[in-house]
C-alpha cells in the first residue's frame, strides 16, 4: 500500500482532492498550508488503520472578519474524518467514505466516495464528490448547524467526479497531479457570506493541480501549482504516538537487601516485617504503602506513584517482596489504591511469580496460578483466614502535599481577537485529614490576562457559563478551590465520595457520587448529583445575589461505562440526567486509550426549551481531547497524562460543575481487563 501523504490541508489527499488512503493506526500530524487566499493550520489523527479524523482552522486572507475590530483575516474551524470500507488488495482499490467540515458554517463542507490503487510507483485516485467538490457554494450562513444538515443531507446533491496520481520517483520524492472539479468563483474566500465575489478566481480553464512532495524521516514538505496561476506550499510533522522517553528511560535499579535488613526480616515477627517492608517500598517511591504479613503470606496496599503502567509496579512491588521476605511467606497480595480505596487487587503466588521473572514460566502460565480482581473484598477476606494474621502498617508520611502548576488558558476565535490568552500560576494543595478524607485548595496568581479585552456577553440571566468571562476577567489573587472531599466504600463494593465547599471558580455546594465496575471492568455504573450556588465574581467568600444568580442549581445523573473494545482501548460513556441549567439529555463520549495516549471526543444533546437565547436554543456540545503520558518528558516511566481540548462555542446548554475529583469516567489502566493484557511488563519495570 502507498504511504499516506498529506495533502496541503489537514487530511490525508492529493492537494486539494482526497485519497482514499488513511494515516496508520495511532500515527500524529500537525501540518500547515498555504494556497492564497487561504492558509491551513491543522492536524490529523489514524486510528484502527481504517479511521482518519482531522480537523484545521482555515484563515481566509481575501477577507476581514470584523471591520470594527483588530481582530484579523476571517478564520473558519472545520473538522471531518475518513472510514475505509474496503482495504486495498492485489486485485481491488481501497475505498473510502469521507467528510470534511461536517459541523457549524459548512462554507468548506464536502463529502465523498473515494478509491486509490496502487500500480507500480502510481497511486491512483478517482472519486465522487459532493458539497464544495460538486461547486455548491455553501457560505450563506444561516441558523442551525449548517454542516450537520450537509451531512445528514439527502443523497441527490450535485456530484462531480475528482481524481488524481501519485508518482515515487524516489523513496523520499513524490510527483503528484490532480483533477478538481471546483470553480474557485464558486469557493468561500473568493465570495462572501452573501455570495458576492471578493477576490479574483483567476483563470479556471486549467482544472489540473501539479507539484512534488518531499518525505523526511518525521516531516513532510509539499509544493504544487494550482490551475497554472497559483503557487501553493506544506510542511508537515508527522510521528507515531508510542511510548519511548525523549530522554531514554533509565533502568529501575534492583533491590538488593543488605545482610542487616536479610537477617531482620529473616527473623522478624509478622508486624515487624510487615512494618520492613513498608518503609523499603516508601524508599522505592510508593506513596500510602500500609502492609500487613501473616505466617504465610504478605499484603500490600499502595498508591502507584511510581511507574506509567500498573503492572510494572506489581512486578517491582512483587521483585522486592521476593528478596526482603523469609521463605515462609508463599503468596503475595498486591493492591493498588486511589483515594484510599483498593481499585484492583492481586493474588500472586511467590514460587510463580519467581519462575516468570527467570522466564521459566510464561504470562499466560502466571495468569493460570494468579487472580487479578476488582476491588479488595474478595481477596481480604481469603487473606485474614490465614494464620497469625498481623495489623496494617503504614509508613509515617506527611499529611500536607502541594504543586504548583503554570497554566495558560486561550479563548479562540473572539471578535476582539483570535487568540486571547491568561496566564496563571495555580498552587494547589491539600490536607488530608483521616483515611479517605481530604480538604483541598487551589489558589491562582494571574502573570497576564487578556481576557478583559473580550467582546463576550452572556446569554441568559441566570447563566450557569456563558458568564464564564466575568470570572476570568479578574485580576486579584483567586481562591478557585477550597473543598472538603470523603472516598468511601459502601457494601457490595460501590465507591463512592462526596464533597462540600467551593469547588471551582464559579460555584460553591455539594456534591456526591457512587459508581462501580463489574466483570473485571469491563463496564459500570454509577450515580451523580450537586447541589451548587454561583460564587460572586470579585469577592472569594460571598455568594451572588444579583437576580437570577442567587438560587440553587442541580444536577443529576446516571453514568454509565463499558469498554467496547478492549484489546484497543476504545471506550464508552454515557450520562443521562439533569444537567446544571435545568436541561435533561445526554452526554455521550467516545474514546480510546492506547499506549498510555488517549484521544477522544464528547457530545451532549439537551432539552433547550428552558433557555431564551437563540443561541442556547441551538446548542449542541461537543469537543475532542488528547492526552499525553508525562512520561514522554522524563528519564524514566512515571505516572500522569497532560490533557489539551478543544470545545464548541461556549454555551449555557449540556453544562457540569467540576468536583475535586471523580469516580467516572474510569482510567481503563486501572481495571483487571486491561492489567491482564500487560502482565509481561511486569518482567520489564
Amino acid at each position: 500500500m502507498a504511504e499516506p501523504l498529506a495533502s496541503l490541508q489537514s487530511y490525508t489527499g492529493i492537494w486539494n482532492m482526497p485519497t482514499a488512503r488513511v494515516l496508520p493506526d495511532w500515527n500524529l500530524r500537525f501540518s500547515y498550508g498555504r494556497a492564497e487566499p487561504y492558509r491551513y493550520y491543522g492536524g490529523a489523527i489514524g486510528l484502527l488503520d481504517r479511521l482518519e479524523i482531522h480537523g484545521q482552522f482555515t484563515e481566509v486572507t481575501s477577507l476581514k472578519a470584523f471591520e470594527d475590530f483588530d481582530y484579523g483575516y476571517y478564520k473558519d474551524r472545520s473538522a471531518g474524518f475518513r472510514l475505509v470500507l474496503a482495504k486495498e488488495d492485489k486485485l481491488f482499490p481501497q475505498v473510502a467514505l469521507g467528510a470534511f467540515d461536517i459541523t457549524g458554517t459548512a462554507l468548506f463542507a464536502q463529502r465523498y466516495l473515494v478509491a486509490s490503487k496502487q500500480i507500480g510507483n502510481a497511486d491512483v485516485t478517482l472519486g465522487l464528490g459532493q458539497g464544495v467538490l460538486a461547486n455548491e457554494f455553501l457560505g450563506s450562513g444561516g441558523s442551525g448547524d449548517a454542516g450537520y444538515s450537509f451531512l445528514f443531507s439527502g443523497p441527490s446533491r450535485p456530484t462531480r467526479v475528482f481524481g488524481g496520481i501519485e508518482y515515487a520517483l524516489t523513496p523520499d520524492w513524490t510527483l503528484a497531479a490532480e483533477y478538481s472539479p471546483i470553480d474557485r468563483s464558486n469557493l468561500f474566500g473568493y465570495r462572501d457570506r452573501e455570495g458576492n465575489e471578493i477576490h479574483d478566481p483567476g483563470s479556471d480553464r486549467w482544472p489540473i493541480n501539479v507539484g512534488v512532495k518531499y518525505q523526511g524521516e518525521n516531516w513532510k514538505a509539499n509544493l504544487a501549482l494550482l490551475r497554472g496561476d497559483t503557487i501553493a506550499a506544506g510542511i508537515h510533522i508527522a510521528f507515531p504516538m508510542k511510548l519511548n522517553s525523549m530522554l531514554g528511560w533509565r533502568k529501575t535499579e534492583k533491590f538488593e537487601p543488605g545482610a542487616s535488613l536479610a537477617y531482620r526480616a529473616e527473623t522478624a515477627e509478622n508486624d515487624r516485617l510487615a512494618l520492613l517492608v513498608a518503609e523499603q517500598l516508601a524508599r522505592e517511591g510508593y506513596f500510602d504503602v500500609k502492609v500487613s504479613c501473616s505466617d504465610t503470606a504478605v499484603w500490600v496496599e499502595f498508591y502507584n506513584s511510581r511507574h506509567l503502567e500498573v503492572m510494572r509496579s506489581f512486578g517491582h512491588i512483587a521483585d522486592v517482596i521476593d528478596v526482603l521476605v523469609p521463605a515462609r511467606i508463599a503468596t503475595i497480595y498486591l493492591n493498588q489504591t486511589r483515594n484510599d480505596r483498593v481499585v484492583q487487587s492481586f493474588k500472586l503466588p511467590r514460587e510463580s511469580f519467581r519462575a516468570f521473572m527467570d522466564q521459566r514460566l510464561d504470562s499466560r502460565g502466571l495468569q493460570a496460578f494468579s487472580t487479578l480482581d476488582l476491588y479488595r473484598e474478595h481477596h481480604w477476606q481469603e487473606y485474614r483466614k490465614g494464620s497469625k494474621v498481623g495489623t496494617l502498617q503504614a509508613v509515617t508520611e506527611s499529611r500536607f502535599s502541594y504543586a504548583l502548576r503554570p497554566r495558560i488558558f486561550t479563548f479562540l476565535n473572539n471578535r476582539a481577537g483570535f487568540f486571547k490568552h491568561k496566564g496563571v500560576l495555580q498552587i494547589e494543595s491539600g490536607y488530608r485529614l483521616w483515611t479517605g478524607a481530604r480538604l483541598n485548595a487551589e489558589i491562582e496568581l494571574v502573570a497576564f490576562n487578556q481576557y478583559d479585552e473580550l467582546v463576550w456577553e452572556r446569554l441568559e440571566k441566570d447563566a450557569v457559563r456563558t458568564d464564564m468571562v466575568e470570572y476570568q476577567q479578574q485580576n486579584d489573587p483567586q481562591l478557585t478551590q477550597l473543598a472538603f472531599e470523603q472516598h468511601l466504600s459502601l457494601p457490595g463494593e460501590w465507591q463512592s465520595r462526596f464533597a462540600v465547599g467551593m469547588f471551582e471558580r464559579a460555584y460553591a455546594g455539594f456534591g456526591a457520587e457512587t459508581f462501580r465496575l463489574f466483570n473485571d471492568g469491563l463496564w459500570g455504573i454509577g450515580f451523580e448529583a450537586e447541589a451548587v450556588r454561583k460564587r460572586a465574581v470579585d469577592d472569594n467568600f460571598k455568594l451572588r445575589d444579583e437576580p437570577g444568580m442567587e438560587k440553587w442549581f442541580y444536577t443529576g445523573f446516571v453514568n454509565l461505562y463499558a469498554q467496547l473494545w478492549p484489546s484497543q482501548g476504545i471506550e464508552g460513556g454515557l450520562k443521562i440526567g439533569r444537567f446544571l441549567a435545568g436541561d435533561p439529555g445526554v452526554q455521550i463520549e467516545l474514546r480510546r486509550s492506547f499506549k498510555h495516549f488517549t484521544v477522544g471526543a464528547w457530545y451532549t444533546k439537551t432539552d433547550t426549551s428552558i433557555f431564551s437565547s437563540p443561541d442556547n436554543r441551538n446548542a449542541e456540545s461537543k469537543g475532542v481531547f488528547i492526552s499525553f503520558p508525562l512520561a514522554l518528558f522524563k528519564d524514566r516511566d512515571v505516572p500522569g497524562n497532560v490533557r489539551y481540548s478543544v470545545t464548541s462555542f461556549t454555551s449555557d446548554q449540556g453544562q457540569t460543575v467540576a468536583q475535586p475529583s471523580t469516580l467516572y469516567p474510569m482510567d481503563p489502566w486501572d481495571t483487571p481487563i486491561q492489567s491482564k493484557r500487560e502482565m509481561d511488563k511486569m518482567r520489564m519495570y
